[in-house]
């Protein structure tokens, strides 16, 4: 594998030290518009930089680009510059016939007549726009793969696989929820409730749509001034006559009174009027 890294400021400087240590790809032809920055980054790589070398270029020039990566015979551009040069990169290794890779994207600008009212284009819709010629290329532009965007999507990708509340998995085919209606039906279970303990939205969801007989939730004064769980749960749990139990009714965390008491026995309030107050709810 050949590589042209177009940029030798902080990132393209990183990107050679670290490649200086790997064994995947044969040369990496280091380029940018100051030849001088681009020497000294191959220099600085000292034993480790025989498979580099320094060529000067100006990313802003799509032709010149695309004919250094010919000349070079290189399968990957790898750009590390502003993200002002990136649709003229962008272009250039598919003009090439090289695959892509960037750290920013392409920009986004305004809405020309309504800024203020309306969506203009977007981060990457430049490239975006461009997919189905990278594909009939047989070409692979992986865009966007620095911090943000790149890790922090990393990041949020995680947090909606492992992370976030959701109740999808339970209603796919084959699905826990299936064995449940299956255990009732046949006699092995009455019935079947829900819970929840920080999530409203997804609890309410599930009051809402699934096959369950009661709810069991959360009821004290602080739920109720937060919100959720009191507010939409529980009517949402009601109009469908489902049964609703209580639960932390002294702010969780512990018993009745004293220092096992529930946190806002702990906080100072009355465990008697806490009680009062989930009594005086429409629970069963």
């Amino acid at each position: 594998m050949r590589i042209l890294l177009v940029g030798a400021g902080g990132v393209g400087t990183a990107v050679t030290r670290i490649a200086a240590r790997r064994s995947f790809f044969d040369h990496m032809v280091v380029s940018d518009y100051d030849l001088g920055r681009a020497q000294a980054a191959v220099a600085a790589l000292g034993d480790l930089g025989g498979r580099f070398s320094a060529v000067r270029v100006d990313a802003s020039d799509q032709a010149a680009v695309a004919a250094l990566l010919r000349e070079h015979q290189c399968d990957v551009l790898l750009n590390a510059t502003d993200p002002r040069f990136v649709m003229p990169l962008f272009e250039a290794a598919l003009a090439a016939g090289a695959h892509y890779l960037d750290m920013a994207m392409s920009l986004s600008r305004p809405h020309p007549e309504r800024p203020h009212e309306l969506c203009g284009t977007k981060l990457g819709d430049e490239q975006f726009a461009r997919a189905e010629a990278y594909r009939e290329a047989g070409l692979l532009a992986l865009v966007g793969i620095g911090v943000e965007p790149g890790l922090s999507d990393v990041f949020a990708r995680y947090a909606a696989d492992e992370l976030f509340d959701e109740i999808d998995e339970m209603l796919a085919p084959g699905g826990a929820l299936e064995a449940f209606v299956a255990a009732r039906e046949s006699g092995l279970v009455r019935h079947i409730g829900v819970t929840g303990h920080h999530a409203p939205r997804v609890l309410t969801r599930a009051v809402q749509e699934l096959p369950v007989d009661t709810v069991l939730l959360p009821v004290n004064p602080m739920e109720g001034v937060l919100g959720g769980f009191l507010t939409e749960t529980l009517p949402a749990a009601r109009s469908r006559g489902l049964g609703v139990i209580g639960m932390k009714a002294l702010g969780g965390a512990g018993g009745y009174g004293g220092q096992g008491g529930g946190r806002l026995v702990q906080a100072g309030l009355d465990a008697d009027r806490l009680l009062r107050y989930a009594f005086a709810q429409p629970v069963d």
